[in-house]
């Protein structure tokens, strides 16, 4: 069988971590064609590389195609991420910004070529990564497989094959010098997604240093009838609860065959960019991505906005609307119940939002009277802050305890933007 390898043309040279005080700068010097697109992806925010306003800068360093990518960032105990867009293939850099400063040379930098089978007709696709240095079946890579499809003609969506249970779909792998997944695919799977199903493979690799693993990814369309100029928009998860001030990225993203450029509207009405700190656009030969990125999310930004681009035919289509909302939100993470004894309890309940936020809480065993209540608010920034609420309230002996049992709390969080409720177990 005759292979066209499918070649992302990216390696990482360095990478390096500087801290100064709470704020870091990344410094990734990379190898990559002129028609990739680069991006920074912190926390749920995709930053174009070019966005100073953000952070992020570039410099032209050599002429064998090296180039220098910054950002400044703050500490955070979270993964950051470089990502390198080349038609269909990505390559995502996973970096430990919450470890020691320090400086990576990759001396033998890793590139990974992808291919496919064209066994359509026999109901079975493979998918096939090479890399060099070439992969050691000894070592901790894997692959992951997925697949988008579109069941009502609408919305595409994303389905692991790995992680999800599929009766349709069944999904080997083979561990050995090239990576290889073989994807078994039913008459029944077709059926229940037309002609427009698109299969996603990917390899993570581990690497050393500054760079935790690298995953590369890669779509193919195994459609059996293919439609030119085809598309579906994905169906996106909701935006989180985003306080004022906070950074933002609205992404619309479309996948079919040759899928046209996507606009942001806001309310039904075009979104000017001079509005949008950065600005991400980028079309292959199966996905249409644009991106609008603000710096800080602020009263004017609220509004219902929708990812619009016309078909093949001319006919302006348009996805779900996208709501941004600024209210306050909890933090479950912190809150708890600190004191749980028969005859004594004590509640902690931690939220957030604009200057001034307020909460009310009751429980299923709360009495109506003789419960202390403490404050303590902590600024986050000129915007917001951290309100804490300590509940303590003695249960007389005798009583039946059963919030022991079933510790569930029910709040209401009020600031000047709006207000959120949360009902559930500590």
């Amino acid at each position: 069988m005759v292979m066209e390898w499918i070649d992302g043309g990216t390696a990482v040279v360095t990478a390096s971590k500087t801290t100064y005080g709470n704020s870091v700068r990344l410094e990734i010097e990379a190898i990559l064609p002129v028609s990739a697109v680069v991006v920074w992806k912190v926390d749920s925010v995709v930053i174009e590389a070019n966005a100073r306003e953000l952070g992020a800068g570039t410099s032209r360093r050599t002429a064998d195609g090296r180039t220098l990518f910054t950002l400044d960032t703050k500490m955070s105990d979270r993964m950051e991420y470089f990502v390198v867009v080349v038609d269909d293939f990505a390559a995502t850099y996973e970096i430990d910004v919450s470890g020691k400063d320090r400086k990576t040379f990759y001396n033998d930098p890793m590139t990974c070529q992808a291919s496919f089978s064209n066994s359509i007709e026999q109901n079975t696709v493979e998918a096939f990564f090479r890399c060099n240095p070439e992969l050691k079946p000894e070592d901790f890579w894997y692959m992951f497989t997925g697949m988008v499809g579109s069941r009502e003609n609408i919305f595409a969506e994303f389905i692991s094959l790995d992680s999800e249970a599929n009766p349709y779909v069944n999904v080997s792998y083979e561990h050995s010098k090239i990576a290889r997944s073989t994807i078994s695919i039913t008459k029944e799977t077709r059926d229940l997604f037309g002609n427009f199903l698109f299969l996603f493979s990917s390899l993570t690799v581990p690497m050393d240093g500054l760079i935790e693993q690298v995953t590369y990814r890669i779509t193919h369309d195994i459609s059996e009838n293919k439609i030119p100029g085809e598309f579906r928009f994905m169906e996106n998860p909701p935006l989180s609860d985003l306080l004022e001030g906070e950074p933002l990225s609205i992404i619309c993203e479309a996948i079919g065959r040759n899928p046209p450029t996507i606009q942001i509207q806001k309310n039904n009405r075009p979104f000017p960019k001079s509005e949008v700190t950065s600005s991400v656009q980028s079309v292959s030969t199966s996905w249409s991505t644009t991106i609008a990125s603000f710096s800080h999310a602020l009263e004017q930004i609220k509004g219902k906005y929708s990812c619009v681009a016309n078909d093949i035919d001319g006919n302006l289509r348009s996805s779900k609307l996208i709501e941004v909302k600024l209210r306050p939100r909890f933090r479950p993470d912190l809150s708890a119940v600190i004191e749980n004894k028969a005859t004594k309890k004590h509640v902690l309940v931690v939220v957030e939002g604009a200057k001034g936020v307020s909460v009310v809480c009751s429980g299923n065993s709360w009495p109506t009277e003789g419960v202390e209540v403490s404050t303590d608010r902590a600024s986050l920034s000129e915007w917001n802050e951290r309100l804490e609420v300590n509940f303590k309230w003695m249960t007389p002996n005798g009583d039946d305890n059963l919030f022991q049992y079933t510790p569930i709390v029910s709040c209401t969080a009020v600031d000047k933007h709006g207000e959120t409720t949360v009902e559930k177990a500590l």
